[in-house]
């Protein structure tokens, strides 16, 4: 037997057991409402079985906060790798059990399996390999608030002062919307890079 939310397997039960069994499946709904399925993946001969009580409940010890893929990877905080998921509902599944103070997750954008919690997420950068999402609604843990990263120490492992990079050569990679993001721009798409200059004006050159 196989229950399927939205798409999504969230739980895989080979040999159901023959007397009447309570059995749990947990999900993070990606809107006002989910299609849950329970599916018959028996294999020949008699693969018939039976479903009774069924109900939907919060999961214990959180609220069921929202969680919308946007493309990008999460920024302003960090990260931790936790595993692979089938799918980006699997990966908000498995950082919600397992990493129940982040505030976020992020997952693969080009058919990977990469599943990270983020911990103090206030945003994403927009590229394209990554899609992310920030936990919001009742029971979301709270995010920091978005600063532009001048005179709050280390951002993404960078320690801003005023003053533009001197000693080598530098490149424009593109406007970012706070000093954490540049950074994370920066780290991603030039590698190579071992600093990040950010406009204190209005402009938002990285």
């Amino acid at each position: 037997m196989r229950v399927v939310v939205d798409g999504a397997v969230v739980m895989d039960s080979s040999h159901p057991p023959e007397a009447f069994q309570q059995l749990t499946a947990v999900f993070v709904s990606q809107g006002s409402s989910a299609t849950i399925r329970f599916e018959n993946d028996s294999p020949d001969g008699d693969n018939s079985f039976f479903v009774d009580a069924v109900t939907v409940a919060p999961a214990p010890g959180g609220g069921a906060f929202g969680c919308e893929m946007e493309t990008g990877d999460g920024i302003g905080g960090s990260e931790t790798g936790i595993g692979d998921a089938n799918s980006p509902q699997e990966c908000v599944q498995m950082v919600r059990q397992m990493q129940p103070d982040a505030n976020g997750a992020t997952y693969s954008n080009t058919g990977g399996t990469d599943c990270y919690a983020e911990f103090g997420m206030t945003g994403n950068n927009g590229v394209d390999s990554w899609q992310t999402c920030l936990f919001t609604g009742a029971g979301a843990p709270t995010p920091p608030p978005t600063t532009f990263g001048f005179g709050d120490g280390e951002v993404n492992g960078c320690h801003w002062e005023i003053g533009d990079g001197t000693g080598g050569t530098e490149q424009l990679v593109g406007s970012a919307s706070n000093g954490a993001e540049c950074v994370s721009m920066v780290q991603q798409r030039m590698p190579n890079a071992n600093g990040a200059t950010y406009s204190i004006n209005s402009q938002m050159d990285g």
